[in-house]
């Protein structure tokens, strides 16, 4: 064999030394590729979740809760709460309607009295029976509406799976109030038809420090019926002077609160952070399917984009309350915000709260309770002999302040009626009663918001 001469100027190269050398080199760059995106991902996760942490700092120091537990109602003792009792009374309402005749009747009186509430004067053996057959729910209504405080035990611990049970009960409840009223103005008693209107009010303010924003809508139903039902009695019944201006105030106090609509929008978005979170743990799907390994391993792998998802969803959802707090009529938009959401938002799109829609509908029943008041202080003068108003500025500021406008509520009168409105949402005004407009000479009438351009309220002069 012959061996390589040392003295030659060509320098001799290992074989086995190159392949490993190369080997190394492969090894070197491989291992670069693979950490590149570990390291470009860790980064990525360790840089936004730093940004989706400094939101949560602005939010917690201004005093807005990023918790469920600090949402939570303190705790009454049981000897104050009147929720217990009301519980069972739409325990026991339950158990009433399981008779099947009942339950029919129920439905079919519940379905004419939506239509019209001139139904029950025409069928009063039908409300009388009702009433009978759920008096033990009404005295045990009318025994928690007596207590002190409200706490109703909701499953918080549940999180964003949290449902507020009594939510169909309690507009049973709302109902059979309802029909006691109208029995009362059967019996020619508007004191006590008012009362029962007012009795709905209450009910209301029993749900106003539980924070689902589902039971702050609900209690905009409640002012609904009750402010509808007091125009109702306006009109067919003969109340006292100071029975209405004890409605009147009641209806000017028990209007839904910033504060209470607040808290329900805060407990929205500490829902929406604990379902990104809950993805972000791969406890949930993106699309809330089950999650199967390869669905967890993609969700592991879209972390960043996730945490990104949720720093946009807690700056949308400031915008929004900053939007908010100001009066509606600084916000005028007659229709809902359309937001650009960037193609990989999916959860802050899902999640996103529409607060132009939610402060619509309570600026709705703000001018409706308002405009329910003045029609029961003016009826009030009306019956003690006083003169009709010739504007409102005898009445409160706060009372007359139309939330759509900023301004009083507008004021026509005619020597038929005099004729209240609101501008409504697109903050114009549009005359108040329009001529296609149904309006029944001599009555009291006030306006669906949903179906005017102008939500009014009509004064007759003349009986």
């Amino acid at each position: 064999m012959t061996q390589p001469d040392p003295s030659n100027d060509e320098v001799f190269v290992d074989p086995e030394k190159l392949r490993r050398t190369r080997r190394k080199v492969i090894l070197i760059i491989v291992l670069i590729l693979v950490a590149l995106p570990i390291v470009t991902w860790l980064s990525a996760c360790w840089i936004i979740s730093d940004r989706v942490e400094a939101e949560l700092d602005k939010i917690r120091a201004r005093g807005e809760p990023v918790t469920i537990a600090e949402m939570i109602p303190p705790l009454i003792p049981d000897e104050e709460n009147g929720a217990l009792l009301l519980v069972e009374a739409i325990q026991e309402f339950e158990r009433i309607q399981k008779d099947p005749d009942l339950a029919t009747l129920w439905n079919n009186c519940q379905n004419e009295i939506r239509e019209s509430l001139d139904w029950a004067q025409e069928n009063p053996s039908d409300i009388q029976k009702l009433l009978e057959s759920f008096a033990p729910v009404l005295d045990k209504m009318d025994e928690g509406l007596g207590m002190p405080d409200f706490w109703f035990d909701l499953p918080y611990e549940l999180g964003f799976q949290v449902e507020f049970s009594e939510l169909i009960g309690l507009s049973s409840l709302e109902a059979l109030l309802q029909m006691r009223a109208l029995n009362a103005l059967q019996k020619s008693d508007g004191d006590e038809a008012l009362e029962q209107a007012t009795h709905i009010l209450r009910l209301s303010n029993t749900i106003e420090r539980t924070p689902l924003l589902v039971v702050a809508l609900l209690r905009t139903g409640h002012q609904n019926t009750s402010c509808r039902l007091t125009v109702h009695i306006l009109s067919h019944g003969s109340p006292s002077p100071e029975g209405l201006r004890e409605t009147a105030t009641l209806l000017s106090s028990s209007m839904p609160t910033r504060e209470s609509l607040g808290r329900s929008i805060y407990f929205e978005r500490v829902l929406g952070i604990q379902i990104i979170d809950s993805v972000l743990k791969r406890q949930l799907s993106a699309d809330s399917r089950p999650l199967s390994a390869s669905k967890s391993l993609v969700l592991l792998l879209q972390r960043p984009i996730l945490l990104l998802d949720k720093q946009l969803y807690l700056k949308n959802f400031r915008q929004n309350m900053e939007m908010y707090v100001k009066p509606f009529y600084e916000n005028i938009m007659p229709t809902p915000r359309k937001k650009n959401f960037p193609f990989w938002a999916k959860l802050a799109r899902v999640l996103d709260l529409n607060i132009v829609g939610v402060r619509e509908g309570f600026a709705y029943a703000e001018a409706q309770a308002k405009l329910t008041a003045l029609a029961c202080y003016i009826k009030a003068d009306q019956l003690e002999g006083k003169a009709f108003p010739a504007d409102l500025r005898a009445f409160d500021k706060d009372l007359i302040t139309d939330p759509f406008s900023g301004r009083p509520f507008e004021f026509k009168r005619s020597e038929e009626q005099i004729v209240l409105y609101s501008v409504g949402e697109d903050g114009k005004d549009d005359g108040g009663i329009q001529p296609e407009d149904e309006v029944e000479p001599g009555k009291y009438s006030i306006a669906p918001p949903e179906e005017t351009k102008d939500f009014y309220l009509v004064i007759p002069l003349k009986p």
